[in-house]
């Protein structure tokens, strides 16, 4: 069949018992548009993906190690679900240039440091944040509580609920869920 990342767009392949890892082959696939590798067994870490199109990265539960690559995080991408898998490492400071970014599901891995924060004109479509399940420190930070008060962050969910408050996040003022 030859090489078809430099034509792929779209690439489905969720809800399946898949395992392996992800080919490597994918960092040269910089049309794709929409990745659905959800509810698989796929492990190892995910490829530098450098997709100036990507809209739809969907990774959720499977077995993922490794960082979030900061490629993911491009000016076209609106949804990012990796929830669910064993993701370490802090979340990429470039997650705030994803001007589009809707939906970005970090829940239930093993990210560690602190929540970066944003200015005031980034990250103006962000409507649900979840970072609970994780190994988070610190304080959630103004500028992100701040696109809650705005009315555009509609959901945060955090590690911020006594006894053992891992993030620190006002619930109702900025936390719309503590776990």
């Amino acid at each position: 069949m030859g090489d078809v990342t430099d034509v792929l767009t779209n690439l489905w392949l969720q809800n399946n018992t898949m395992t392996g890892t992800l080919p490597a082959s994918l960092t040269n696939a910089t049309n794709l548009e929409n990745v659905l590798l959800g509810n698989n067994q796929f492990s190892g870490s995910i490829p530098a993906i450098s997709s100036s199109s990507m809209a739809f990265f969907d990774a959720r539960s499977n077995l993922l190690t490794g960082t979030i690559p900061s490629s993911l995080f491009s000016d076209s991408l609106s949804f990012l679900y990796l929830q669910w898998n064993q993701l370490s490492g802090p979340i990429p400071s470039e997650y705030s240039s994803a001007d589009s970014l809707s939906d970005l599901y970090l829940s239930n891995n093993t990210l560690t440091g602190e929540i970066p924060g944003i200015s005031d004109d980034q990250l103006t479509e962000l409507t649900e944040f979840l970072v609970s399940g994780n190994s988070f420190t610190g304080s959630m930070p103004s500028s992100v509580c701040d696109l809650r008060t705005s009315g555009i962050l509609e959901d945060l969910h955090a590690d911020c609920a006594p006894p053992d408050i891992q993030l620190e996040c006002d619930l109702g003022d900025c936390c719309t869920r503590c776990f």
